[in-house]
This record gives C-alpha cells, structure tokens and sequence, in this order.
C-alpha cells in the first residue's frame, strides 16, 4: 500500500522580518524540527518514495532535510508551483497525478491547504498542523 506523507513546513521566520512571503527562512528551531522530522520518517518510509514540495524557501528548507535523512539526492525533490497557497482542490489533483511505481508520495506544503487536504482525506476532522 501507498503511503501518504502530508507536511506543513518547518518553523519560519515571523512574517514582520521577511514581508516578502515566498522567501521566508526558516528558523534554527524550524531547521532541527526538519531534521528530527527526516529521521523520524526514515523508520516510517522505505522504497522509492517522492516528495513533491512548494517552492517557497521555507518548504524547500524543509523538504531538503527531510530528503538528506532519507537518502535522496535534493535534486530528485520536485517542486510544484501549484503547492504554493493553493486550494484544496489543486492539492487533490496533484496527489492523482502521482507515479504508480513511487512507494510514497511527502508532500511539503503550506496551510490552510495542507490542513484542508488532510480533512478531506481521513474519515474525521484534525488539528490544523
């Protein structure tokens, strides 16, 4: 069975430092979350999985660290544009667009979409994460 990874991004820096949304950092805590994060799924995820990432810096951040405990190479993370700010709807295309042949999809992205994809995913509303 496929796997499904959906991931908010690390901690970023407060919007008032870095106005310019797509290009905000993440935070030396948001950095270790990463991190911790990528350990954590390399018990969980094993074959040829695919993570697909926002392109925004913090998400690429994020799905950079998560890659370099998992073994890939950062230049097999896709990055879509449609991952940016989108709706759900855009979010649920994409994820049905995916290779059959991947044993599971991580998905680096932002809310409220992540959250909203996660709601319509599971069988009961969760915590926005």
């Amino acid at each position: 069975m496929k796997k499904l990874v959906l991931i908010r991004h690390a901690k970023a820096e407060d919007p008032s430092l870095n106005p310019d949304d797509f290009n905000r950092r993440l935070t030396d805590r948001g950095k270790a979350n990463a991190q911790s994060l990528g350990s954590w799924l390399s018990d969980k995820v094993h074959g040829n999985p695919l993570i697909i990432s926002s392109p925004a810096k913090r998400t690429r951040s994020t799905a950079k660290r998560i890659a370099q405990a998992l073994g890939i190479a950062p230049d097999e993370i896709v990055y879509k544009d449609t991952i940016y700010l989108s709706p759900l709807s855009n979010l649920n295309y994409l994820l049905q667009e995916t290779p059959e042949n991947r044993t599971a999809i991580i998905m680096v992205g932002h809310n409220p979409g992540m959250s909203e994809l996660l709601d319509y995913l599971s069988d009961k509303p969760e915590e926005p994460f």
